[in-house]
């Protein structure tokens, strides 16, 4: 008999599109472990590359229309991918969401964010945070660490690239909704390499390519940039990349689970909390962090990338260090949970 799971979840422009890729890799699992499931999302007809298996439900304009959809499916268990700025900014909004379906006798599991009231019966912080006091309900059980971050399960079987000494594909991804900025400053520094053809590929997202016209006109010729807005196979994209930038999302998460050495950078708004959770996975000693600010430096940074991109030694060392970090350890806790 097919257990039945309801996935709610929140994606967009401005929001981005890291919780869909993690519940899309959840859907995928539970599937194959025989759940029926059923994706909750007021965009969900927007997404092109879903599962025929999957139920979709987009009618929701509140909690009761959420609760309408459980009943109708006799689902009692939901899990919920919710955590974004939008609700960050609105006072208890976890707590009364987590709540208003406990009272129901629906379980709730949730992938959250460390600065948040905890508040589900099962609180997923999918990030290294060591050093953050995590504030929640004394029912609620917090499952925190990199390790509970939920990547496709073929990161693991790829086979490792090899590296030469002439290293030349970076692949640029800084979240769903980037800094043109960054951005900016990003293609002046590669442009300033001394080093032999690179091949750049940039995700803009809904940024239009016009914007970069100008500085892609007065780069090196021996510099080939490449950007693009949409994509549905992240994992072409790290087969095909030597080193990546990537932001502090889950593009940074992916970026070790595919072992790529590259540097990380401060692409969102910066609190206390925001530069714990640098530290934390700086600590980690996997990807270099780099202060956005510092790209404005484009010849000290572009001297440190092609340190990295001709230097065996330094990839040697960050993929062992890669090779000690685990992923999905929520998959086998949310099948026996639900």
């Amino acid at each position: 008999m097919y257990k039945i799971v309801a996935l709610r979840v929140d994606f967009g422009g401005t929001i981005g599109f890291g919780h869909l890729f993690r519940m899309i890799n959840l859907s995928k699992y539970l599937l194959n472990n025989k759940f029926k499931v059923i994706l909750i999302s007021s965009r969900c007809n927007k997404i092109k590359f879903l599962s025929k298996k999957i139920i979709l439900e987009n009618k929701i304009k509140n909690f009761y229309d959420i609760l309408n959809i459980l009943r109708k499916h006799n689902c009692n268990t939901l899990i919920s991918d919710i955590s974004h700025i939008r609700n960050l900014r609105k006072k208890n909004f976890f707590l009364k969401y987590n709540i208003f379906f406990k009272k129901r006798n629906i379980k709730t599991i949730s992938f959250d964010d460390p600065s948040q009231f905890c508040s589900s019966n099962i609180s997923i912080i999918p990030y290294p945070c060591k050093s953050i006091k995590i504030k929640k309900l004394k029912t609620t059980q917090i499952l925190k660490g990199i390790e509970y971050s939920i990547i496709k399960e073929d990161c693991k079987k790829k086979k490792k690239k090899k590296f030469f000494s002439k290293t030349r594909n970076i692949l640029v991804i800084l979240g769903g909704n980037p800094s043109e900025k960054i951005l900016r400053n990003i293609i002046i520094t590669i442009s300033k390499i001394d080093h032999p053809r690179v091949i750049t590929k940039i995700f803009i997202g809904h940024i239009k390519k016009k914007k970069f016209k100008y500085i892609l006109k007065n780069k090196k010729k021996k510099k080939i940039f490449i950007l693009f807005n949409k994509f549905e196979n992240i994992q072409k994209l790290y087969s095909w990349s030597d080193f990546v930038i990537v932001g502090q999302g889950l593009s940074k998460i992916e970026a070790v689970a595919y072992k790529k050495p590259g540097f990380f950078t401060n692409n969102i708004n910066q609190n206390g909390i925001n530069k714990k959770l640098i530290k934390d996975f700086n600590d980690l000693n996997l990807l270099k962090f780099v202060e956005a600010s510092e790209f404005q430096n484009h010849q000290k940074i572009a001297k440190d990338l092609k340190g990295f991109l001709t230097s065996r030694k330094k990839i040697i060392f960050n993929l062992r260090n890669f090779e000690n970090i685990k992923f999905n350890k929520s998959l086998d806790f949310i099948r026996r949970n639900v």
